[in-house]
């Protein structure tokens, strides 16, 4: 569990007041006065956030989030102001704080799920590294240099669109710059760079 020094700087000062939200009052009233407000604040953000999960498949299963979920299936929680994914949000309350770099990951494939016991944390590599491996993506397709193509802007990028005959055409031509980008299926910055020798300089140095 994340602890209360780390949460009093979190809870609004209101926490220190008589505007202390009903739930709070309710956990004082449950555990005696002598329990210091932050600590009540955050046993009260404990019930509101575990009162919206799904625990009755057992401690192993998937704890499903039953409150709001969004469009990609993620539940939401708000605390502190702000929105926060429920599966974070479940590893913070377990955990602590979650580096800003890093993804709350499901083991269990269940966007729903909040068990900590099947979130893990990793980088965006990471995620996609074992989406591929459990086969919900597929294998990036390696994209083949056609024979006498050219990449199309920086090289290392090996997105070939055009031959060198073609560049050659477009520096020559006298259409518009519209005409020739629907004739190739090129963007108007890219004929610009063509017709100005800032692309594939080597065929267009003599040209």
């Amino acid at each position: 569990m994340f602890s209360c020094d780390r949460l009093k700087h979190q809870i609004p000062r209101a926490v220190n007041s008589l505007r202390i939200h009903s739930a709070s009052r309710r956990t004082v009233a449950r555990h005696g006065a002598g329990l210091t407000s932050n600590r009540a604040m955050k046993l009260a953000l404990e019930n509101r956030f575990w009162s919206k999960v799904d625990k009755s498949g057992g401690e192993n299963s998937c704890w499903d989030w039953t409150g709001l979920i969004n469009a990609n299936g993620y539940g939401r929680f708000k605390a502190f102001g702000k929105k926060h994914t429920a599966s974070r949000f479940s590893y913070f309350l377990t955990h602590g704080e979650v580096p800003k770099h890093l993804l709350v990951c499901h083991s269990c494939d269940n966007r729903k799920c909040v068990n900590p016991a099947h979130l893990w944390l990793g980088t965006n590599m990471d995620n996609t590294q074992d989406a591929i491996k459990k086969g919900r993506r597929p294998l990036p397709k390696p994209k083949i240099k056609p024979e006498g193509w050219l990449p199309l802007g920086d090289k290392s990028r090996h997105n070939y669109k055009l031959t060198r005959q073609e560049v050659l055409d477009i520096f020559s031509s006298k259409e518009s710059c519209s005409e020739l980008c629907k004739k190739y299926n090129l963007h108007h910055s890219q004929i610009y760079r063509i017709k100005n020798k800032q692309l594939w300089k080597n065929i267009l140095k003599d040209a």
